[in-house]
């Protein structure tokens, strides 16, 4: 795996595009094949916060990769790669945790059909 040539914004595809939307800490992975992951990082919590202003309480999501204590609860799992479908229209997610923080993340942004999307993969047999 190495860093898509298509990373650059401009280069990519729109349904590429559309699965990166409100995934500022992503990036594109390529392997020998052209077969295509996103990683994100596991230690960057997001914080979402009100954007204020006149517009009803927008809410703008950063990311705090210094805290402690989320680092610690990630389990020694730096990061997460999502496999892109073929097609280019879908991620998939190899891990419940990987599942549970695309979701946070989703939701988070304001993304809800999206988010939605992702709870049934939240399930567990524990």
């Amino acid at each position: 795996m190495h860093l898509s040539e298509n990373d650059a914004e401009d280069d990519l595809p729109p349904s590429i595009k559309d699965l990166l939307a409100g995934l500022p800490t992503a990036a594109i992975l390529e392997g020998d094949h052209g077969e295509l992951q996103v990683l994100l990082p596991a230690t960057a919590k997001p914080i979402v916060r009100s954007g204020g202003g006149g517009d009803g309480g927008a809410l703008v999501m950063s990311f705090d990769r210094g805290d402690e204590q989320w680092i610690s609860n990630v389990g020694g799992v730096p990061y997460y790669l999502y496999p892109v479908h073929p097609s280019k229209e879908f991620l998939s997610s190899p891990s419940l945790a990987g599942t549970i923080y695309l979701f946070v993340l989703r939701f988070a942004n304001g993304q809800y059909e999206q988010a939605v999307s992702w709870v049934e993969s939240v399930v567990s047999d524990v």
